[in-house]
């Protein structure tokens, strides 16, 4: 569990110091739902690094109904990546999101099939704290290229 512990960690702790900074005007990167791309966009970044890095390891918990697991870590990576650009570029933001949302979901049930199995010496957390962190990271992707649904026009 603590792989994922300082992972979250440090992502809850960049999403506060973006959004302080940005509340208060001292970054460049403009409003809130900006700095949420920014911060989403790093994480995306990182994770991409770990499956280009480790791909033989992540390939354990694609299910084995699915063929070439390794190069579906590699794929994903891809995406990661891209969706990490879409994010950075306003105009391409929703479709980012949007398209990254979808990939969550898609890689879903690699995250169930890998639920408590041990992979680079780290054990998997279970379903239910990864189904959070899921949802949770796709309302907040969501919301970086979209904004929120019901937010007051000007």
């Amino acid at each position: 569990m603590m792989q994922y512990v300082l992972p979250t960690f440090a992502f809850l702790a960049e999403l506060v110091v973006f959004f302080v900074l940005a509340r208060r005007g001292l970054t460049p990167f403009g409003g809130w739902q900006t700095a949420l791309r920014v911060v989403l966009a790093l994480t995306l970044c990182g994770m991409a690094v770990v499956h280009f890095a480790k791909p033989g390891e992540l390939a354990r918990i694609v299910p084995p109904a699915l063929p070439a697991g390794s190069l579906m870590v590699i794929v994903t990576g891809v995406l990661e990546l891209a969706a990490a650009m879409g994010l950075l570029w306003p105009r391409f933001a929703p479709a980012a999101a949007t398209g990254f949302s979808f990939l969550l979901i898609a890689i879903f049930p690699a995250n169930v099939y890998g639920a408590g199995q041990v992979v680079g010496g780290l054990r998997m957390p279970g379903v239910l704290p990864r189904t959070l962190l899921q949802i949770l990271f796709i309302g907040l992707t969501l919301v970086a290229g979209w904004g929120f649904p019901f937010a007051a026009r000007d």
